[in-house]
């Protein structure tokens, strides 16, 4: 590379001795240089693959960019953000965790440089997918219910999510280990749904809208219901003597 060349040529029988002769017609062609050639596209991709909120990106060659010439190639990078270039350094080749979203699309653009001209570039690019929920604290209330009582599953702890998601809750419950049909959205038994001295549990499963998240249980056992007072009455009201 950046070699000049040039050739001479000079016309005559005798071609053993190379010689301008008196006379010799002489040929020279114009001088060359040879030019600098372009590194060719490295191959990149970003880790990890599936990205989540709370997780860096890392910009990694797998195939580094050939050059002819033997030069030593160096890379910027060039991150895209929803197909819109970030400002970062051109030589920063990862993204810090918390810059991360859910749903984002993250690209890089890789080109080598040789010390002259920049070559081929080598892209790719994530998506960042959801983070399910974790377990919520739950409690059912009374603790020991009668069948008069209502029975309550109170959310002590909301689920935490990551991604900042509107959390909805399902409830299933089951009598005597056997599941029953309430609703999924079944936070409030009426009384007398569960009968004296029954077992029963319920499981409360976070959502996101994309992920059910870690699920909890809370069991509890109906106890007996005294009988009510009863009202008594002696008469007659006046008695009399015999």
């Amino acid at each position: 590379k950046h070699e000049k060349w040039q050739v001479t040529v000079q016309e005559g029988k005798n071609f053993e001795e190379y010689a301008e002769k008196k006379g010799a017609r002489i040929y020279r062609s114009e001088e060359i240089e040879i030019r600098n050639i372009p590194p060719e596209a490295p191959k990149v991709v970003i880790e990890p693959a599936t990205p989540r909120f709370g997780e860096k990106l890392q910009a990694k060659i797998t195939q580094h960019a050939t050059d002819a010439d033997g030069d030593k190639v160096a890379y910027r990078y060039f991150w895209l953000k929803n197909h819109q270039l970030v400002k970062f350094p051109q030589e920063q080749d990862f993204v810090e965790a918390m810059e991360i979203r859910k749903g984002e699309k993250w690209s890089v653009v890789v080109t080598p440089f040789d010390g002259e001209e920049t070559g081929k570039t080598g892209e790719a690019e994530v998506k960042v997918i959801n983070t399910a929920p974790g377990a919520p604290e739950i409690k059912v209330e009374p603790e020991s219910p009668r069948v008069t009582d209502k029975i309550i599953v109170k959310i002590l702890k909301a689920a935490p999510d990551v991604d900042n998601d509107t959390i909805t809750y399902r409830y299933q419950w089951t009598v005597n280990g056997k599941p029953v049909n309430f609703p999924p959205d079944a936070d409030v038994l009426v009384p007398g749904m569960i009968a004296k001295n029954h077992a029963f549990t319920v499981t409360v499963t976070p959502f996101d809208g994309d992920q059910d998240g870690t699920p909890v249980k809370a069991e509890g056992r109906t106890v007996n219901t005294p009988p009510e007072k009863p009202e008594v009455a002696v008469g007659p009201a006046k008695p009399t003597v015999l």
